[in-house]
């Protein structure tokens, strides 16, 4: 047998590495329906097998010529290795490691999946080590990008198609959230541009240029984030102020400072001016001047980035661990929350990569991760100052980096940013490294010898890949397929569950929870009838109790066993003692989260404890006094006494609160009490807040009708205006008139 051809088989791993890297970029586009978190799941376990494949061929190419393919020493290169062990030391250092390092379905992006990303850079810096290659991988990267387009703009043109159907003008494309499109169109946009730059010909520069004016026009037009449209704005305006810094042309100079100046001074007159209806309609720059942390979803990010600081101060060396802000939220959870609504009180991230980083990784991360980009962009520096690098590739890749760190601070990243943020540091990495001599193999192999190792690579790849992606995948989708047979069928689902459940994954807590909730889900009176339900819950309890045994920090598992054994005590009163203390317990993990006191209520009713009931739900008005849900279900509790005249004073303050209708079985039960107290005249209100609130069905108006005399004159007269003028006119005020009147 003749000796290895080592050239060609180089060649070979090569163009499938490149091949590979294409094939990456198509990441985002991933969407596996029949997974749980399907947006999420199916885009990373296909990048974690990709890349597992790109290890596989990038280890045969050191093994054939290690001096050549090695990663060129860098300070960005070591600096990635100080990352991954601070990742790895956060997560032993944390307060689980399991989810630090595995993550959880909904994210995907613990340890174990960045290390991939990491590798993935290296991988990068190898394959495309010189200008034409690097050019020819951003060419490849921004066709993908116009899929993404095409996406979006068969969204735009017909409700529904491509996943799900948009709302008030916010697409998503094929990432699962409308603020990801941003970030993930933000990288493309600079890379046309820079490519656009850099291009000698005519035709090609305007097919770049074209490119990115259609993706920014898509971030603008689609609000997708204030974020994107901040680092947008300030990525133009570095850009240009970079290319002026840098010429010699002293004119320029001049005026790039008097437009800064004419700038600052316009964005501060907007700033002032921002409730102005025009200036909302001003595109990028309207959105910005409404930036308020004191408003909806600007006053959650603030509420998350003081828990961060508290996290921070409790941990501040390696942090809480990746991925562990989730009980750092629940440990010093802000009831101000649930104002926000019931989605807001679940936060895993801070909405901010400073207060995220700070507070799961500590100092140590925090350094780590930011050095990343420090070492990377003063290297490049270093390299354009001593002639090896060109302005524009310092001038794009620094605003590249820049806009990232910038959209990031107010959101949290996803697969499509993690994807291109890597890519760019393998660019950075290459860029920094320059273009390595040709070298000679050092080591010879035989055939056998070198498919004896591919031989052993494969394995080892084998292994993985079905260790971890396969199995990911199967627990993913099986946990689903449980989930739908079992609404057909509970001893089938049941059986179902046990099955995938009894399957070794990482994963097995979110399963357990995903099960938990859908179990739980089921009328009570179902319990009674169906011998199949109770033996349904008794499995979910054994597998909750397992996991509270392995892990007794999480406050999820504990109030999800206190409403599993508040089921089970509807048939079995043995079970309400053990549902009270699964309430005391998740009380003391996160003590201000209403949730727990209101279903805890519930569970003192059942014990015939009415006081201690009372006293729950008055304590969470402590809590937060503008949270109606408090004085709703205190409302049913001095029903429940039948003290009928404190009920009703209560469940007019938890309306006058904003209080969000459950189901129309609530608005009927609150106007048959209504009735029975012969408070006819804040029904009528009640009927008119109903309507607007999206329960305005036939039913309900014709009780309204069967109603309407017993009103009093005055009120006849609001509900007229409110059915004949009001509605199509300015119901938002109307409305405040019927709120303020409540009390």
């Amino acid at each position: 047998m003749g000796a290895l051809n080592h050239q060609r088989i180089e060649k070979v791993l090569l163009i499938m590495l490149e091949a590979l890297a294409y094939f990456s970029f198509l990441m985002p586009f991933i969407f596996l329906n029949k997974s749980i978190f399907p947006f999420i799941v199916g885009k990373i376990l296909y990048f974690q097998a990709l890349v597992q494949i790109m290890l596989v061929l990038y280890l045969l190419l050191l093994a054939i010529n290690f001096q050549r393919f090695k990663p060129m020493a860098t300070v960005l290169l070591y600096w990635f290795y100080f990352y991954a062990v601070t990742l790895v030391l956060s997560a032993i250092f944390g307060v689980d490691f399991n989810r630090a390092f595995w993550s959880n379905f909904e994210r995907m992006t613990g340890v174990f999946v960045v290390l991939h990303f990491i590798a993935y850079s290296i991988i990068i810096s190898i394959v495309f080590d010189s200008w034409p290659k690097i050019k020819r991988a951003i060419q490849v990267l921004l066709a993908a990008s116009l899929l993404q387009v095409a996406v979006v703009a068969a969204q735009y043109a017909k409700t529904g198609v491509y996943l799900y159907p948009n709302k008030g003008g916010r697409i998503w494309g094929t990432l699962g959230n409308s603020i990801y499109i941003g970030s993930y169109f933000l990288f493309h946009i600079f890379f046309a541009a820079f490519l656009a730059i850099k291009e000698k010909k005519v035709l090609p520069q305007i097919l770049y240029l074209c490119i990115a004016f259609l993706e920014t026009y898509i971030i603008v037009h689609s609000k997708s984030s204030r974020g994107a449209d901040l680092a947008l704005l300030f990525g133009v305006v570095f850009i240009v102020s970079a290319y002026a810094f840098l010429s010699k042309n002293k004119k320029i100079k001049i005026v790039i400072f008097v437009l800064y100046i004419l700038g600052i001074m316009s964005l501060a007159g907007l700033f002032m001016f921002r409730d102005n209806p025009a200036v909302k309609k001003i595109p990028l720059v309207g959105g910005l001047a409404e930036i308020s942390f004191q408003k909806e979803t600007g006053r959650t990010r603030a509420i998350a980035w003081e828990i961060g600081i508290k996290a921070i101060k409790e941990r501040p060396i390696f942090g809480w661990g990746l991925e562990n802000f989730y009980y750092a939220f629940n440990k010093y959870y802000n009831p101000e929350s649930l104002r926000h609504s019931y989605y807001e009180t679940w936060f895993d991230r801070s909405h901010s990569i400073v207060f995220d980083t700070l507070a799961t990784g500590g100092a140590v991360g925090f350094i780590s991760y930011f050095g990343l980009f420090a070492s990377g962009l003063c290297a490049l520096f270093l390299k354009w100052k001593k002639g090896l690098a060109d302005k524009h590739i310092l001038v794009f890749l620094t605003a590249i980096f820049s806009t990232y760190l910038i959209q990031i601070l107010f959101v949290f990243d996803h697969p499509g940013s993690y994807l291109l943020i890597f890519f760019s540091f393998g660019l950075l990495l290459s860029l920094v490294a320059g273009e390595k001599k040709s070298e000679e193999a050092k080591y010879s192999f035989t055939p056998s010898s070198f498919y004896s190792l591919m031989g052993v690579l494969i394995l080892g790849f084998l292994l993985l890949f079905f260790s971890t992606t396969v199995k990911t995948y199967k627990a993913a989708t099986g946990i689903i397929a449980a989930e739908r047979i079992f609404v057909n069928n509970y001893k089938s689902g049941l059986e179902e569950y046990k099955e995938i459940l009894s399957m070794k994954t990482p994963f097995i807590d979110d399963m357990r929870a995903s099960m938990a909730k859908r179990v739980a889900q089921v009328n009570p009176a179902v319990l009674v009838q169906t011998p199949d339900y109770k033996d349904a819950l008794l499995f979910v309890r054994e597998e909750m109790l397992k996991q509270i045994k392995e892990k007794d920090i999480d406050v999820y598992d504990y109030i999800i066993l206190g409403q599993l054994d508040t089921l089970l005590a509807s048939a079995e009163k043995k079970y309400i003692l053990s549902a009270n203390s699964f309430f005391s317990k998740a009380a003391e993990l996160s003590p201000k989260r209403q949730q727990i006191y209101y279903t805890w209520a519930k569970t003192k009713l059942m014990m015939n404890d009415t006081s201690g009931a009372e006293k729950l739900l008055l304590d969470t008005m402590t809590f937060e006094p503008a949270v109606p849900d408090s004085y709703w279900y205190l409302g049913f509790i001095y029903n429940n006494k039948g003290d009928e005249e404190s009920a009703w004073k209560y469940f007019k303050k938890a309306l006058k609160r904003k209080y969000i209708w459950k189901s129309p079985l609530e608005i009927n039960f609150v106007l048959d009490l209504g009735a029975k107290l012969k408070k006819y005249d804040d029904m009528a209100k009640f009927y008119v807040l109903a309507i607007t609130s999206g329960y305005g069905s036939p039913e309900l108006k014709s009780r309204l009708q069967g109603d309407y005399n017993k009103f009093s004159p005055k009120i006849k007269q609001m509900v007229d205006d409110y059915f004949l003028n009001i509605r199509e006119n300015d119901e938002p005020r109307y409305l405040s008139t019927v709120y303020a009147d409540l009390e």
